[in-house]
């Protein structure tokens, strides 16, 4: 049967006259006249091949047909209501499965708190990292399926929306026995340039990533040994070593409360940058993507934490 064909009101009628067994208190219900409910139920009887409801002496009587469509009825108004309601997502009750795309720099100043946010206040829901590593990533031919992207970007593709969720500039991170860790007063131009260092570099050229190109521009240039895709891995290459390895300071306060790890800033030049929340924009008014977007902001806000 060829659905198009069917005036689906009839169901809403059915399904009033199923919990009434009465014409005059089904048009009531439904703000119709009784010709219209009388019609309809003309219909309902074509529909089925079945009487479906018998005038008795005070209403009426469904068949057995009417009793055992009955059940399926109630579903179908149940799922239309839902279909309709504007639903809430309670944290504490839905399972609901989150899939957010970020970079293990992201993963370093969030993923703990996001975690222990949620084994607390939403205990059935679940998280998906899906891992990044380009500056870029929604751009290329086959953007990665996410409720959230966070990132560095430089355009986005169209049907996606954004909000900056985290203001940064780099310091610079080595290990806490590193001679220009220990020595007091800051970290002076001279002593950057002439140490060793590890770049890293989400998809760009290596040699041109974020921090040697903006010191390019400016005429200066650094003596890099490696160039690492993680920033993680590369902070961990800095213990015990002689490297010095320039990154934002949310990620360095991580980092420095867990591995022997000491900063400075940069006084002599300033590199900023801004991490963005990223999500499509049909999520834009969903319950559970909202409540995460919030989520994630306000536990960025509250500085770095042990990793």
């Amino acid at each position: 049967m060829n659905i198009s064909r069917i005036n689906l009101n009839l169901i809403v009628v059915l399904h009033v006259l199923l919990e009434t067994c009465n014409t005059t208190r089904a048009a009531e219900q439904l703000f119709l006249t009784q010709s219209s409910i009388s019609s309809a139920l003309k219909q309902l009887r074509e529909l089925f091949n079945d009487p479906l409801f018998v005038r008795q002496s005070k209403g009426l009587s469904p068949t057995p047909r009417a009793l055992a469509l009955k059940p399926d009825v109630d579903t179908v108004i149940q799922q239309i209501n839902h279909l309709f309601s504007n639903k809430e997502f309670d944290p504490a009750h839905d399972e609901t499965i989150f899939t957010i795309a970020m970079s293990d720099f992201c993963e370093a100043i969030l993923l703990q708190r996001l975690q222990h946010h949620l084994s607390e206040y939403a205990p059935f829901c679940k998280l998906i990292i899906k891992p990044v590593g380009t500056l870029d990533f929604l751009n290329g031919p086959t953007p990665l399926e996410a409720d959230a992207y966070l990132g560095v970007f430089t355009r986005l593709p169209c049907h996606y929306e954004s909000e900056i969720i985290l203001s940064d500039k780099a310091v610079c991170l080595a290990d806490k026995n590193h001679p220009l860790m220990k020595k007091r007063g800051e970290l002076t131009a001279k002593n950057y340039f002439s140490a060793k260092h590890i770049a890293v570099y989400y998809g760009e050229d290596p040699l041109q990533n974020t921090i040697d190109a903006l010191l390019q521009k400016q005429g200066q240039q650094r003596e890099v040994s490696t160039f690492a895709p993680h920033a993680l891995a590369a902070a961990h290459a800095l213990m015990s070593s002689d490297y010095l390895l320039t990154v934002p300071q949310s990620l360095a306060g991580a980092l420095s409360q867990t591995l022997p790890l000491k900063s400075k800033p940069l006084d002599f030049f300033t590199v900023e940058g801004a991490l963005h929340q990223v999500w499509h924009t049909r999520f834009s008014q969903d319950p559970a993507n909202v409540w995460l977007r919030s989520l994630i902001k306000d536990l960025l806000k509250k500085g770095p934490k042990p990793l």
